[in-house]
């Protein structure tokens, strides 16, 4: 834990070049120009060779650009950390390339960071639908359910989606994203845990809320089930990462969730409530994806 009060948050923004960022980067921007400490922000590219569209992304929004030519989830969230280190900054704060931040995001980071002396600030990433989605998504929670907590210190696992970290627990202990993860994702979860188990103090931050924009694939029924299926793998992975779990603990734990998504799938069912259906196919894709991964399977989400 440290009780310095940061002085050079660096906001990192990965991406593989797939999605418009612009409006993002000048959101950011005009955050961090107005933060106190004031923030940089800088756009890291993981494309293949670095894309035109990118940089003038970056160049748009005022931010500063990074082409980190090794693809790969991991290995781009440890070029901003090397990054935050070249440039003297005492934390990073990572955002996706899918997410928008509301009004005071950063200050709420930043402030949560002081209150708490945290060395982990996490923020809520809702998700955002659009006019017209299908009946089953409902409201965004059967994508992501993001429980109404208070601001305050927090237990539960942490991902690298809208985070603050600051860099001197990351230089004390050592830990870096693993590359093992590169293509799978599940980096983020792994290193978090690691710097928990190291001593971090992690808050979470109810006002810094950043709202996932969904792609066309994630409000399909096929696009669900199959990010589930692939969470269900990368959760084995993590698992057997962090805590080393048996195989045969985690095979019947989620073939007890299976079992139970199909009985909430057949209630949702029967009882034409498709948001609740969609919840159990859900389980049920997360558990058989957690199975192939016991039988060796790998996602391989960072290519597609």
């Amino acid at each position: 834990m440290s009780s310095a009060p940061l002085r050079s948050p660096l906001v990192v923004v990965p991406t593989a070049g797939r999605r418009d960022i612009a409006p993002l980067v000048c959101e950011l921007v005009e955050q961090a120009s107005a933060s106190d400490p004031a923030a940089t922000v800088l756009v890291l590219d993981n494309s293949a060779s670095g894309l035109p569209s990118t940089r003038a992304a970056a160049d748009v929004g005022s931010a500063e650009y990074l082409h980190v030519g090794t693809r790969g989830l991991a290995s781009v969230r440890n070029a901003a950390l090397d990054a935050a280190v070249e440039r003297s900054a005492d934390a990073v704060v990572f955002i996706d390339d899918d997410e928008r931040p509301v009004s005071g995001w950063l200050a709420a980071h930043l402030d949560a960071a002081a209150r708490f002396d945290a060395d982990v600030v996490l923020g809520p990433v809702p998700v955002e639908v659009p006019p017209g989605a299908p009946r089953w998504v409902a409201d965004g929670r059967v994508l992501r359910d993001v429980p109404d907590r208070a601001t305050g210190l927090f237990d539960g696992p942490v991902n690298a989606g809208n985070t603050l970290v600051r860099l001197d627990i990351v230089q004390r202990t050592g830990v870096r994203f693993d590359t093992a993860f590169d293509a799978t994702g599940g980096e983020d979860t792994m290193f978090f845990g690691q710097l928990r188990a190291a001593g971090a103090v992690v808050a979470w931050a109810r006002d810094a809320v950043a709202p996932e924009i969904q792609d066309a694939d994630r409000l399909t029924f096929g696009g669900f089930t199959r990010r589930l299926y692939e969470a269900g793998q990368r959760g084995v992975l993590v698992e057997r990462g962090l805590h080393e779990t048996p195989s045969g603990t985690i095979a019947l734990r989620r073939t007890g969730r299976m079992v139970r998504g199909a009985g909430t799938a057949i209630v949702g069912s029967v009882t034409l409530h498709p948001d609740v259906a969609a919840r159990g196919v859900g389980d049920m894709a997360f558990g058989w994806g957690s199975l192939t991964a016991l039988a060796g399977r790998r996602p391989n989400t960072y290519a597609r």
